[in-house]
């Protein structure tokens, strides 16, 4: 099986992984730093949220799309890869002014996070339209393709 410059041996696309990857930071960092500066107590922590969770699932739609088969798992792998990183220099930080670095809630956060890529890689993968009878294939059929 001949690998694509695009892909590893696994069939997984890291340039798609990295597009994605990029779209989840370029929502999530600053909508995080805008929840930071706000405060526990404000209602527009909430909208916050929400736009990040926005964020990650479009950075696994689009992972997915431009991988064009796997979608989920590039849309997950898309998403974790955004959080590790932005997550690897909050704990940078936080250890170097002497606070308390919970491994457990970075884990468990990492897993909804993984999840909300995972339901967007999904997405581009479910169309199922008008687009697809005009070309006349079928939904998904370049999932076999290499």
């Amino acid at each position: 099986m001949a690998v694509s410059a695009d892909r590893d041996a696994a069939g997984l696309d890291w340039r798609a992984v990295g597009v994605g990857a990029a779209v989840a930071a370029a929502v999530g960092v600053p909508a995080s730093l805008v929840q930071w500066a706000v405060g526990r107590g404000s209602a527009l922590t909430y909208v916050l949220f929400l736009a990040i969770v926005a964020g990650l699932i479009v950075a696994g739609w689009l992972a997915g799309r431009l991988a064009g088969r796997r979608r989920p798992q590039h849309g997950a792998l898309a998403a974790l890869v955004s959080y590790l990183a932005v997550q690897l220099i909050g704990a940078v930080v936080r250890t170097a002014r002497g606070d308390r670095v919970s491994i457990g809630s970075y884990v468990v956060v990492a897993l909804l996070v993984a999840s909300c890529g995972t339901i967007g890689g999904y997405l581009a993968g479910n169309r199922r339209g008008v687009g697809d009878r005009a070309t006349g294939t079928a939904p998904g059929a370049e999932e076999g393709a290499s």
